[in-house]
């Protein structure tokens, strides 16, 4: 046989093997059940590996509670009140937020419905941690039911029809979190149910921004920052590496277009209110002339460089940083902005006038980043120098739990 096909034989065989293998690796990561889900939760530090179930069972049941510990039980202590109120999960077809004012019975209609997701990832966990006792048996039965249904009534995801609207998803990012925890417990029909709907949050993602026309500002400013994280979420939950790597070059295109200045950009002196501001910020903060859209663009940010830090590569990761370096000075009292002075967005002034405090032309409070600066701490090192004074109980149970899996626990 010819030098130049043996060649050719082997190297087909090695591609072989190699698909074979990698094939294998996706699989037995999709398929450990040991592990809280796919989205990335922090590692154990005395493993470096990702926290299991055994790890954080032991942690809460341990006499001298470590920071993890203590969250953990106070995790499950609140799956168990939530149980208790008996809350009925009500969903919806579509959330309905986006350019909609508060006062309007769609808006409370869809924040009431979503509000139950933070207490169905609580019902996950404590469906994974307590699977062998009868507390655990009634969360699972609760977070199934809110997912699946019962008694011929559908749940979420038989009765929510994804529209691809971002900012409306992003009410969704907790709904993925539980789903992705509570993976292990589903039958095969539930599984592929999952699957389903977390694709469909991503095809009509991609659908919804395929249909806007080039020069639209939602292609760059928070609407795309919020779509790719849900994208990266529900990607994540589903392990599709080839989405994973798709979303990462797509973020990589978005730090350009939404937090690098352009070249040679300088303050715009049509808007006093920002010619003192040599830094460029982001575009949402440009855009709004508010802090405020800064602080949400960046809370998407944070999402993504938390629970699917693969599709920030360190460029991305580097601007995430800067930008939220660009807060301190507000943030720590050395400067004030008044918000949406020179918003070139018509809602904005629509808000305002219907009396929505938090979009009026008033100094930005530095409370308003205190969820973004807590969630920032532990990917984001580099910050925790100026934002200690934030550290403290005032957070939610989910958040507090996070913060501590991911290294920075109190």
């Amino acid at each position: 046989m010819p030098a130049m096909n043996k060649l050719i034989i082997l190297l087909s065989t090695i591609l072989i093997i190699l698909s074979v293998n990698t094939g294998s690796s996706a699989q037995e990561a999709a398929s450990d059940t040991s592990r809280l889900g796919m989205l990335n939760w922090g590692n154990n530090p005395v493993s470096g590996q990702p926290w299991i179930i055994a790890d954080l069972s032991e942690l809460a049941k341990a006499r001298t509670l470590s920071p993890v510990g203590k969250e953990v039980r106070n995790i499950l202590r609140s799956a168990h009140n939530e149980l208790e109120k008996a809350i009925a999960v009500e969903p919806i077809e579509r959330i309905e937020v986006e350019g909609v004012l508060p006062t309007e019975d769609r808006y409370q209609r869809s924040i009431k419905a979503v509000r139950i997701f933070p207490t169905m990832i609580a019902w996950a966990f404590c469906a994974r941690l307590e699977a062998a006792d009868p507390a655990g048996q009634r969360c699972k039965t609760a977070l199934f039911e809110g997912l699946f249904g019962k008694d011929g009534n559908q749940g979420w995801l038989g009765i929510y029809k994804p529209t691809g609207n971002p900012i409306d998803e992003s009410n969704l990012l907790p709904l993925i979190q539980a789903i992705n925890i509570a993976g292990p417990l589903f039958t095969k029909a539930q599984a592929e149910k999952v699957r389903s709907f977390l694709k469909a949050i991503i095809s009509q993602g991609d659908r919804f921004f395929a249909a806007k026309k080039p020069g639209n500002t939602s292609r760059v400013n928070n609407h795309n920052t919020w779509r790719l994280t849900v994208r990266a979420a529900a990607a994540k939950a589903l392990n599709d590496q080839a989405l994973l790597s798709e979303t990462r070059d797509l973020f990589a295109r978005q730090i350009t277009d939404d937090l690098l200045g352009p070249p040679g950009w300088k303050p715009d002196h049509a808007c006093p209110n920002n010619t003192s501001e040599e830094r460029y910020g982001s575009y949402d903060f440009r855009q709004r002339d508010a802090l405020h859209y800064h602080v949400y663009n960046l809370e998407a940010f944070v999402f993504a460089a938390t629970f699917t830090p693969d599709v920030l590569d360190q460029t991305v990761r580097k601007a995430i940083n800067d930008a939220l370096d660009f807060l301190r000075p507000y943030f720590t009292g050395q400067k004030a902005h008044r918000e949406f002075v020179c918003s070139t967005v018509s809602f904005d002034r629509q808000r305002s006038d219907a009396g929505i405090e938090e979009y009026s032309a008033n100094p930005w409070k530095p409370e308003r980043a205190r969820k973004l600066l807590r969630d920032a701490r532990p990917v984001f090192p580099e910050i925790r120098p100026w934002t200690t004074n934030i550290v403290d109980e005032n957070y939610s149970p989910i958040q507090k739990l996070s913060a501590a899996l991911h290294g920075e626990g109190r």
